[in-house]
């Protein structure tokens, strides 16, 4: 029984170590303006992206332990150049300049680098190299002398629990296991009549 015991805390450990890293969710906004004054609240198709991006564990972002900061993806509309398209995202953090990069996929899949969007500025990433993780709040970039963008990033509500790493599916396999040699060898009593 006391094997039973150490399999089922084992397949308890590995389910709260996947389910502490959710995926949180993340709505991106993009407005483009002259860079005078305040943008609009209205702004023109061709000068507003929206997309939902996924951070941290269990979505798509990938490298973060990567030196630069993290990348992602982001699915949505893009200055009125594609609608529902794949993003990627470049979030870079102090050292790199900070900002971002945005880069379309097309309907066959490929990054449309025509119309990659390259931005320097304030960093919207918390945490240290390793560790990286996006922050919320209203950020604003000087394009290069040439008008600016504003940033603007929600989060939006929670998503799914992650899925577990390698390491979280092989202490589950081996509790199962364990579990099933625990049963299959437990001591038998033998009843004898006559």
């Amino acid at each position: 029984m006391k094997k039973i015991w150490i399999a089922l805390a084992g397949i308890s450990l590995a389910s709260l170590a996947c389910s502490e890293a959710q995926a949180t969710i993340f709505n991106f906004d993009v407005q483009y303006w002259d860079g005078v004054g305040e943008p609009t609240s209205t702004p023109a198709e061709e000068d507003f992206a929206h997309f939902v991006v996924d951070d941290y564990c269990g979505g798509t972002i990938s490298n973060h332990g990567h030196p630069t900061g993290i990348w992602t993806t982001g699915h949505g509309d893009y200055f009125g150049l594609y609608t529902d398209a794949d993003i990627d995202i470049d979030v870079y953090n102090d050292y790199w300049g900070g900002g971002f990069t945005f880069t379309p996929f097309n309907a066959d899949g490929d990054p449309d680098f025509d119309y990659m969007l390259d931005i320097e500025g304030p960093s919207v990433l918390g945490g240290t190299p390793g560790d990286y993780h996006i922050q919320a709040g209203t950020y604003d970039y000087d394009y290069y002398g040439y008008g600016a963008f504003r940033v603007t990033i929600t989060e939006a509500e929670a998503g799914p629990a992650a899925l577990p790493e390698p390491a979280a599916w092989m202490m589950i396999v081996v509790g199962f296991g364990a579990m099933g040699a625990a049963m299959r060898h437990r001591q038998r009593t033998s009843i004898i009549f006559g």
